[in-house]
C-alpha cells in the first residue's frame, strides 16, 4: 500500500468508512428489532392484563348491583312497622319458630 496514489488512498478511505456505516447500520437494525419484538410481547401482556382487569370490574358491578338491591330490600323491610303478624311471619319464615299449639304440615313436593 505504499505506493497507493493520493485518489487510491481516498477511495479505500471512503470505502472503510461506507463499510463501517453499513456494519453499523445493520446493528442498529437488529438492536431495533429486538427492541420492537420486546415492546411487542410488552404490548400483548398489557392487553391480556387489561382484560382481565375488565372482567374483574364487570364482575365486581355486578356484585355491587347485588348489594343495592339486597340494601333496598332491607330497607323496605325496615320500613315496614313491626306489627305481631309481621313478627310471626319473619319468624315463621326466616327462622323456622312456630307456636306451641301448632301443628305443622310439610309438602315433600
Amino acid at each position: 500500500m505504499k505506493n497507493l496514489t493520493t485518489h487510491e488512498k481516498v477511495a479505500y478511505s471512503i470505502a472503510a468508512v461506507m463499510t463501517a456505516l453499513f456494519l453499523a447500520t445493520v446493528i442498529l437494525a437488529l438492536v431495533l428489532m429486538g427492541s420492537l419484538s420486546e415492546a411487542k410481547d410488552e404490548a400483548r401482556d398489557l392487553a391480556n392484563e387489561q382484560a382481565k382487569l375488565n372482567d374483574a370490574e364487570a364482575e365486581l358491578r355486578a356484585q355491587k348491583e347485588e348489594f343495592e338491591e339486597k340494601i333496598d330490600r332491607l330497607k323496605e323491610e325496615l320500613a315496614h312497622p313491626m306489627t305481631d303478624d309481621y313478627v310471626m311471619r319473619i319468624a315463621r319464615e326466616k327462622l323456622g319458630y312456630y307456636l306451641p299449639d301448632e301443628v305443622i304440615f310439610y309438602n315433600d313436593r
